[in-house]
């Protein structure tokens, strides 16, 4: 590699660090919760709730060059936790997921968890 072929791959990187670090900047608010006590009511999905009301335009999830914001990705997880419903799956139902990696098994397993699915 030519040291000018070098420079410009390093300025590439820099410049993609540095888009990637101002994405990260509007997640860290959701960063921001205290972990629960031991006698606290707190849930995952109860902080997932209050992040999606305090912070909806923020970005909840990055992948493969797409991405959700809080509202966006919780009105889709309530569309799939309705699908669920309509299909006759209830609280306490175990429902297997399997699927490859991608952004819909996040999705997936956060709209069973919406009315206590074991998934």
């Amino acid at each position: 590699m030519r040291v000018g072929d070098l420079k410009v791959a390093i300025q590439e990187r820099r410049k993609e660090f540095f888009r990637v670090l101002g994405e990260a900047a509007g997640v860290v608010p959701a960063l921001g919760f205290r972990p629960p006590g031991d006698d606290d009511k707190t849930s995952l999905g109860s902080v997932f709730e209050d992040t999606v009301t305090r912070h909806p335009d923020n970005t909840m999830l990055l992948f493969e060059g797409r991405q959700w914001t809080y509202a966006e990705f919780n009105q889709q997880v309530n569309q799939f936790a309705r699908v669920l419903q309509t299909a006759g799956v209830s609280r306490g139902d175990t429902v297997a997921v399997v699927m490859e990696n991608r952004a819909e098994y996040v999705l997936s397993v956060r709209s069973g968890r919406k009315f206590s699915l074991k998934c």
